[in-house]
Formats: C-alpha cells, structure tokens, sequence
C-alpha cells in the first residue's frame, strides 16, 4: 500500500507491504495530516516485513561500534538510539517498537518481523517527525504541550504540566456531546493572522488509573487493545494488549481508539477562544475558573512549549531527513501575543466536578459555548 501524506507544504511518501498497516496510519494521522495519493513526496518512508533482514541486522548490530543517535522530539526529552554505519547508510536499532530504522538520502525503512504490530508506532513516529519538523522551521507556529477540543467551532486549550489534569478535564468535556476531540498531548497554533488558529498533533493517548476510575469507558472492560490496532476493532474485539497497553494500569490509546471509546468527533483543529491551565483543587466539590493577566499567561504558556524542559540538541535524524534549513523561529514571541488576544483562565476543578455533567464548567467565563448533543 503506498501514499502520500501532507502537512503544510511538507509531502511524505508512505510505502507498507500489508494494507493492515497502512490503514493504522492513515487512521493514526488524519485528520492532522491529509492523505494524498503516493509518488509526490521527495522522501519514502517504507516499511518491510521480513524475518531474516531482522536477523541479519541483529547480528550487524552485535558486531558494531554504536553510537547514539537523537531520533524522535518529545516533549521533555530527546528520544537516542543505538546506531551504526554500513555500506547503504545509517541504520538504528529500536527495542522498545522491535524494529530498525535505515536512513539513506532518498527513502527511510522501517524493517520488522512480521508478526509485529508494534512497529507501526515506530513507522508513525518517522512520518510524524518528517512532517512536523519543516512546519517548525519555517516560523510562526507554537509547539505547545497541551490538550484541546472544540466547541461550536472554537478551540479550548488545555495546557499545564503533566500531571495537572489536562486529559481528565479533556475526557470530561468530550463526554458533553458538544465537544470534538482536537489533540491530548501537542498542538502547534499559529498565530500569525488576525485570529490565533490551532491543529491538533497525533500522539499516543497514556489513561491513568485514577483517570480510569472516573472514565471506565476508556478501559473496554479491562480487555486492552493494542494501540497498534485500528479503533474500529474496539467494538468487536477482546483481545489482550501486546505488552504496550494495559501495563502497570495505564491504557494507551491511539487518537481515533480515544475518540471511539468517547463517542466523540475529531477535528484538525479551529480558531482558539480560551487557554485553560487546569489544576487539581484539594477541595473534592470545588469548581472555579479565574481570568489570568496577559502577562501571567503568558508566562505560563512558555512554560508549556512542547520541550521546553528538555536540553536543546542537535535536530534528530529524520527532522534533518525532511529539512535542511535553520531551527524554528522564537516562539515565546508567538506565545506573548496569543495571551495578549486570548483569554487565560485557571481553573481549579476538584475530582467531584468529574463525576457529574461538564456542561456547567463548559459555561464558565472565557469558554465558547457548546451545542447541545441533539444539534450535533
């Protein structure tokens, strides 16, 4: 299965050998990225599955003199991996998706056995940072560490440290019905036009049991699917996770997994209309929502560019595969005057709130009314 995949004016060429995976990643990756048909991008990203290439790189491996290599952005550290050099280019060595990345000029493989499903997290990852990685370099966008999602065609942002609540309060408003599901963990908004317009960026959804136990719906009745599996599966299926999902409590969803389990809409993003820091009131029945200073807003915000926590490094490998020109504009500039245009609001919501109807909180001061579910 080939396409292609587009994000701004960034094309990447997508090539898997089984339909099954393809169809993971498009699902994963839209409605962020639009999906276009193949042979217009000027990198391919192709995944093989194949049992003796991998025995041949895990015996290359064992003989080599390894080095780390910076590979995937996140948000409070640089992902490294063990690579080496041979005679078509650079290859790295994933344990944690068991699989192997070579990098060459014109095409990145992703090789895996073929019964690993888990590999399609390693072939998401290569896509999403080729694209990502010139739409920063270009300027005029904010990478934010933040949830979102969409009221009557505006955005609500949702940014804090982890731990803060960001996705309890996110799960709560999509259970409204008047909410869409936009990001839970990154977006990029930019705010170079006369409104500030925010996009979601796909990632992995982490649930954590606390956040569990008020939204068991997520859990599927304790029968994880791997994150590796399409969200249409949920309905019909009860098999275990593969060792990603599940663990230690913690379900890991894909976007479109999330949404289902939710019954709510994605949408690539809209005009944002509120930033909310969220915070966990030590008050179990406490709801409040406090208009911030543009100052004090912005201040915050910083603080939630995605990455701000990690040390700044050289770019990865497969940024530097999609781009070649300088690192992204400051976007501490971009963050002042969204909270100069934007309301701030900090609102303290205690774990009670989380047990009743969102849609008195959904009206707080600041926040853009939502429709009610039957005009959905």
């Amino acid at each position: 299965m080939r396409a292609a995949y587009r994000f701004g004016a960034v094309v990447v060429d997508v090539e898997t050998g089984d339909a099954a995976s393809g169809a993971w990643l498009s699902e994963f990756l839209q409605p962020w990225a639009e999906e276009m048909p193949g042979g217009r991008g000027r990198v391919l990203v192709r995944m093989t599955a194949s049992a003796p290439a991998c025995d041949a790189l895990d015996r290359a491996r064992a003989a080599a003199s390894l080095r780390q290599v910076p590979c995937f952005a996140l948000d409070s550290r640089i992902v490294t991996l063990p690579g080496w050099d041979d005679d078509r280019g650079l290859v790295v060595a994933d344990a944690e998706f068991e699989c192997y990345y070579r990098v060459t000029p014109d095409e990145i493989e992703v090789a895996a056995r073929p019964e690993n499903r888990r590999a399609r997290i390693g072939l998401m990852r290569v896509v999403r940072e080729m694209l990502a990685a010139p739409a920063l370099a270009g300027g005029g966008l904010a990478d934010v560490h933040a949830a979102a999602f969409a009221m009557a065609g505006k955005a609500v942002l949702l940014a804090g440290a982890k731990g803060c609540g960001k996705t309890t309060m996110l799960i709560h408003a999509l259970t409204s019905g008047a909410a869409d599901f936009v990001a839970n963990d990154r977006v990029f908004i930019d705010g170079r036009g006369d409104a500030a317009d925010v996009v979601g960026v796909p990632t992995v959804v982490s649930i954590r049991p606390e956040t569990l136990q008020l939204f068991p719906q997520l859990g599927n009745n304790g029968a994880w699917l791997p994150v590796s599996a399409r969200a249409g599966e949920l309905a019909t299926s009860g098999a275990a996770g593969d060792g990603a999902d599940g663990a230690g409590g913690v379900v890991r969803l894909s976007p479109a997994q999330f949404a289902f389990q939710l019954g709510a809409g994605i949408v690539r993003g809209a005009s944002l209309a509120a930033v909310v820091f969220p915070e966990i009131a030590a008050a179990t029945d406490a709801r409040s929502f406090e208009r911030m200073s543009p100052a004090e807003g912005a201040d915050r915000l910083r603080a939630c560019l995605y990455g701000a926590s990690a040390p700044r490094r050289a770019p990865t490998v497969f940024a530097g595969a999609a781009v070649s020109t300088a690192g992204p504009a400051d976007m501490a500039v971009t963050v002042e005057r969204l909270a100069a245009r934007v309301p701030c609001v900090r609102g303290r919501v205690g774990l009670e709130t989380y047990q009743g109807s969102p849609a008195a909180w959904l009206q707080a001061p600041g926040l853009p009314s939502g429709r009610p579910a039957q005009e959905r």
